[in-house]
């Protein structure tokens, strides 16, 4: 018998491991889930910058990634406030997960909308950018 919540098909990892500590899993399986989600953190981290390159391009990019990553690491201080008052005011923890899981089901859904790459690839020594798949 499994001891973590049924998820869909397209539950990414990061969202299916908030879904996992919100159950009631023993130490290993909480020390796991743990190094699971900290490896989905650094994966979201690498694919800011890259996005932000491809569709903001490298004249801006240095402003870009500042101001994303400020509010990246702003969004975890206020995270941590909102995750202590909403213990405080239920007594779980269930409900601010909720929260951060439809919020990262939104942010999903909205990157589904970015369109192509406003900026593509360019070849080390040919002014054409390359096409998908060539190398």
């Amino acid at each position: 018998m499994s001891t973590t919540a049924e998820l869909p098909a397209h539950a990414t990892l990061f969202e299916s491991k908030i879904v996992q500590m919100t159950q009631g899993v023993i130490l290993h399986h909480a020390l796991c889930t743990a190094a699971r989600l900290g490896i989905a953190m650094g994966a979201e981290i690498d694919i800011v910058g890259f996005l932000m390159s491809r569709y903001f391009g490298l004249r801006s990019l240095g402003t870009c990634v500042a101001v994303g990553f400020g509010g990246f690491i702003l969004a975890g201080g206020i995270g941590v406030f909102l995750m202590g008052a909403g213990f405080d005011a239920t007594g779980s923890y269930a409900l601010p997960l909720a929260g951060f899981f439809t919020a990262m089901v939104v942010a999903a859904l909205l990157m589904t909308g970015l369109g192509p790459y406003r900026f593509a690839v360019m070849a080390v020594h040919e002014s054409e950018p390359l096409k998908a798949g060539a190398a």
